[in-house]
């Protein structure tokens, strides 16, 4: 799915398991309210399965945004080649964005794009 694309391992799976901690306290909030129990305990669930699903949200935002910022420096590069402190910074973000694991393929073409204007 394009959604864990440059998502880490550990990351989809706090996501996947968050996700699932949030619909089970849901569903225990609908059964313990129904029969009238004490449901204040389960609010430590909420908060962690908030959490185990933020994380990784945050990550794929700033993988985002560090492609949009990717391609905008690899066009400057490309009008003016020599540079070097735009060099430097784009190398820098190329290698950072190229270690995660991609399958989206506008993402590996951004990456690709900015490897060959290092060239």
């Amino acid at each position: 799915m394009s959604f864990f694309s440059g998502l880490y391992l550990y990351q989809v799976v706090m996501l996947v398991t968050g996700v699932l901690i949030f619909i089970v306290t849901l569903i225990l909030l609908v059964i313990l309210t129904a029969t009238g129990k004490e449901i204040g305990k389960l609010f430590l669930f909420f908060a962690l399965s908030i959490v185990m699903i933020g994380f990784p949200a945050y990550s794929k935002i700033e993988i985002s945004k560090d492609g949009v910022k990717l391609e905008k420096d690899t066009e400057q590069l490309l009008r003016n080649p020599t540079d070097k402190a735009l060099r430097d910074r784009l190398f820098a973000e190329a290698t950072k964005l190229s270690a995660r694991p991609y399958s989206d393929p506008k993402m590996l073409t951004t990456v690709a794009r900015a490897q060959i204007a290092l060239v």
